[in-house]
């Protein structure tokens, strides 16, 4: 947690992509993003499943990386369908939760912002 503010604070692992898994993340069909080569943990500080970041998506996919201290691997997961209940984005739609289906800890919504921009989901 933040202290002062009990807003949930981002898991802070970080995992580096090789050359090879950004060329291929990049190039996937109607990729939305450029894929960094330093992927961040979207999920929850303190979470015990592995840690993932969302790579690429599209209007078809999303690619997310997923990791441990020993592996890696990139899978195809679906969207966590969760909406805020009282908060909205500048278009006044109700914010959509950036994480997979079924992730752990809580919503994107909940989570306190990072410091730099993170990639949203397109195309909901």
């Amino acid at each position: 947690m933040d202290q002062g503010n009990d807003v949930p604070s981002r898991c802070l692992a970080r995992l580096q992509l090789s050359a090879e898994e950004t060329e291929w993340l990049t190039n996937r069909p109607h990729g939305a993003h450029e894929v960094p080569a330093e992927q961040c943990c979207h999920l929850e500080m303190g979470h015990l499943d592995a840690h993932a970041a969302m790579a690429q998506q599209s209007k078809e996919a999303e690619w997310w990386v997923r990791w441990t201290l020993s592996a890696s691997e990139i899978v195809v997961m679906a969207g966590c369908p969760a909406l805020a209940p009282t908060a909205v984005d500048s278009f006044g739609d109700p914010l959509l939760c950036l994480l997979y289906l079924d992730h752990p800890g809580q919503h994107s919504f909940e989570l306190a912002p990072r410091a730099t921009t993170r990639q949203g989901r397109t195309g909901d």
